[in-house]
């Protein structure tokens, strides 16, 4: 995580979303293209750094 905050802990973020309207999933989009997407019911998230792959910390996102 500490490399998620060093990258976007000041920056703008430029959207949020409920992934397929469930407010359980959620995704943020940082000025940088940084997307990170949780899933509060497995405890699943998934972080992808503009054009990288996602860096998936749990099954399921």
């Amino acid at each position: 995580m500490s490399e998620l905050h060093r990258r976007v802990g000041c920056l703008e973020m430029t959207g949020h979303s409920f992934v397929d309207g469930n407010v359980r999933r959620q995704r943020s989009v940082y000025a940088d293209g940084t997307v990170v997407e949780i899933d509060l019911d497995t405890k699943a998230y998934a972080v992808r750094y503009g054009e990288e792959p996602a860096d998936v910390r749990s099954p399921g996102l």
